[in-house]
């Protein structure tokens, strides 16, 4: 994933860590050497997701948009935020909004639902189209 953001591309990583991330702590980056087909592995990389977003320079739009600390469990079963949206920081400047939305509210799992809305002009330099009520769809 290093490799693809030094390539310029953007990355939307939305996961379920099942572990804490503490985006107020600074963590040391370690630019790694990719060589395609070649496992990459350094002494640096810890495998701890602090490591993986310091190294490829992601954000965590949620917590830069809500500075409330601590964060809500994300995880019903736990005490801790262990879900977790990150973005290159093309992306980042981007999101006009994130949060996360109550217990079940979309689906029956046993994690909050994320979210970050994302402005597409920004993203992609022109606006996206208008999405239509279904009413008012021809076939």
């Amino acid at each position: 994933m290093e490799h693809l953001v030094q390539t310029n591309h953007d990355i939307i990583l939305a996961l379920d860590a099942n572990e804490p991330y503490n985006p107020d702590i600074p963590v040391q980056s370690h630019p790694l050497m990719y060589s395609p087909g070649v496992p990459t592995l350094d002494k640096h990389h810890d495998g701890k997701l602090s490591t993986l977003v310091a190294s490829c320079g992601l954000t965590d739009p949620l917590a830069r948009q809500h500075p409330e600390r601590p964060f809500p469990a994300s995880h019903f079963r736990g005490c801790n935020r262990i879900d977790y949206i990150f973005v290159t920081p093309n992306l980042g400047q981007a999101v006009v909004r994130s949060g996360c939305l109550p217990m079940y509210s979309l689906l029956q799992g046993d994690h909050l639902p994320y979210f970050i809305d994302l402005d597409a002009a920004a993203i992609f330099a022109h606006h996206s189209h208008e999405i239509h009520r279904p009413i008012g769809r021809a076939l």
